[in-house]
């Protein structure tokens, strides 16, 4: 209630009309100015005046740093300091008592000038209390250097560890030290409110963002990773020859059996299960005519009779792709197995290939090995 008191009489006594006549008294500032910067000074605080009577803070302000930034005078900077604090920038408003209550005016200064500097005495008196107070206070650090955070900008050194005046707001903090970081840790500062802030770092791999409660991007004080020295050189064989690998690191003859011997075991599959279907479909044709075939039964015995034999034919097909397959599979195995005796260049041998066939009544695989 006194610090509402106090701003009706100040804005009582700084009238928009009496803040306007009194920048045209002389003053060593008003003098240096020149007619464009004193017209537009008067006319920047007049319409600071009037929106901060309409309870427009923001413009207000807007309109009254502009008035100082063409011309100094201390209404202007009391009418920042006030719509500061009416937006809840207590800090930036008690700076700007404190520039008021410190100024040194001429004798023959304004009385606009003496009534600001009287109002912000009262001003300032009433606005500290209010002022919130925060500190930080890092532990797990050891003996290295450490970095705190606040809202993603970086603290200075110098202010962690001291109460430190703040707006009432929400605040984030976070501190990293090398190969350390702490979670992010969040505050809620109200007027008048004394708090601190305990940060604890412990060891943490950096995480990719979005993973996690905590987002780490980079560890800032982590040190840069060290190049391998050399490149991996492929495995020697017994003579200290290079062995030649795919790009996977598998021997190439290796693959190629062990696809051998999966075509063969599936046209040996193939070949089981037609030959089972061609001795079905023959039972079933000599089922019908076991006492005589009977009268327009001949399409279906023969339809039955051709059934088989193309059963037969696939089956047998089967067989000779499975068992040439195997052979083919089993021999590329033994090989990638078998060491080479007479010291032949690895890279001479032909990679195997396998590739089935399918003809009319006819099928089979060719490849080279």
């Amino acid at each position: 209630m006194r610090a509402s008191r106090y701003l009706l009489r100040a804005v009582q006594a700084l009238s928009a009309a009496s803040l306007a006549a009194s920048l045209t008294m002389a003053t060593p500032a008003f003098a240096k100015a020149s007619a464009e910067e004193k017209a537009g000074a008067r006319a920047a605080a007049q319409a600071g005046a009037d929106a901060f009577d309409a309870g427009n803070w923001r413009k207000s302000l807007e309109f009254f740093t502009k008035s100082e930034t063409l011309l100094h005078a201390p209404p202007h900077v009391l009418y920042m300091a006030r719509c500061e604090d009416k937006l809840g920038k207590l800090v930036e408003a008690r700076e700007h008592y404190t520039e008021i209550v410190r100024e040194s005016l001429a004798p023959n200064a304004p009385q606009a000038f003496r009534d600001a500097k009287e109002a912000a005495i009262r001003e300032l008196e009433a606005i500290e209390p209010r002022i919130p107070y925060v500190s930080v206070s890092v532990q797990g650090a050891g003996r290295g250097p450490v970095e705190v955070k606040m809202n993603g900008k970086i603290v200075p050194p110098a202010l962690v560890g001291i109460p430190r005046p703040l707006d009432p707001g929400t605040y984030e903090f976070q501190g990293f030290a090398e190969g350390k970081q702490s979670d992010t840790s969040t505050i809620v500062v109200k007027e008048s409110a004394k708090q601190t802030v305990l940060l604890l770092l412990e060891d943490r791999e950096p995480r990719e963002s979005g993973v996690g409660t905590n987002v780490v991007v980079d560890d800032p004080m982590a040190k840069p990773k060290a190049e391998p020295a050399e490149t991996a050189q492929p495995p020697a064989d017994d003579d200290g020859d290079s062995v030649e690998m795919d790009s996977d690191g598998l021997d190439p003859l290796f693959i190629g059996g062990l696809v051998g011997v999966g075509v063969g075991a599936v046209g040996l599959g193939m070949g089981v299960v037609f030959a089972l279907d061609s001795a079905s479909k023959f039972d079933e044709s000599n089922a019908l005519c076991a006492d005589g075939c009977p009268a327009g039964s001949e399409a279906t015995v023969a339809a039955l009779d051709d059934d088989g034999e193309s059963a037969t034919q696939l089956s047998t097909v089967g067989f000779v792709v499975g068992g040439l397959g195997l052979a083919a599979g089993g021999t590329l195995l033994y090989l990638s197995l078998t060491a080479d005796d007479d010291g032949a260049d690895s890279a001479a041998v032909v990679e195997p290939t396998l590739r089935p066939w399918i003809g009319w009544q006819s099928a089979g695989v060719v490849g080279t090995f």
